[in-house]
């Protein structure tokens, strides 16, 4: 008899520990949910505020358009392996004009070791802000001098480059990445108003 109540009371216990497992689980899906269509709200908001158009869900929102007179986009990204899955927010704005060919640049952070940018050749600008900061490559090493020599043009990638150690230059694109989405239309504007000031240099 006590036994045969032992074992009652551990299949109690086990039953209990699952009940309270899936009241866990419900709490945590309702809240997520919950936060997924608070951000799709917002998103939307705002991509309606700024004449942008939205795309995508709560858990993967999109916007593109244009923004401060450069055409922007922006994406959640996810970085890292199965383990170590981080989500990013991409904010990218096109750069509307001609850029020597090949031409890209990105911080050491971003893409170091990786065989992207093979087969073009190291450049150094000569400004030791700019060279200690990015890694630049490109085909055409005195255009890309007189690219990012420009006043406007350098002051942009030290200014807002230099604080991003995802920010990169590449196919006509200026981009950085931020960790999580933004929460808020303010933080939102903010990272739109950033990348839209460096592509906006390269116009002046």
């Amino acid at each position: 008899m006590i036994a045969n109540g032992g074992g009652l009371f551990g299949i109690y216990v086990t039953l209990g520990v699952f009940g309270l497992l899936a009241v866990l689980f419900t709490f945590i899906m309702i809240v997520a949910i919950g936060a997924a269509k608070k951000r799709r709200e917002m998103w939307q908001s705002f991509a309606a505020a700024n004449g942008l158009q939205f795309n995508g869900n709560g858990l993967r929102p999109a916007l593109q358009g244009m923004f401060g007179g450069c055409m922007i986009d922006v994406q959640i990204v996810i970085h890292g392996t199965r383990k170590h899955r981080h989500s990013y927010t991409r904010f990218a704005a096109a750069i509307n004009t001609p850029l020597p060919h090949g031409l890209c640049l990105y911080r050491e952070s971003v893409f170091s070791g990786v065989g992207s940018f093979l087969g073009m050749q190291d450049i150094k600008t000569g400004d030791p802000a700019v060279d200690s900061l990015f890694v630049i490559k490109g085909n055409d090493e005195n255009g890309a001098r007189a690219v990012l020599g420009r006043p406007a043009v350098r002051n942009a990638l030290v200014q807002v480059g230099g604080n991003e150690p995802r920010f990169s230059l590449a196919n006509g694109w200026a981009s950085y990445e931020i960790r999580g989405m933004p929460a808020t239309p303010a933080e939102l504007h903010a990272g739109l108003s950033r990348i839209a000031f460096v592509a906006a240099a390269f116009l002046q």
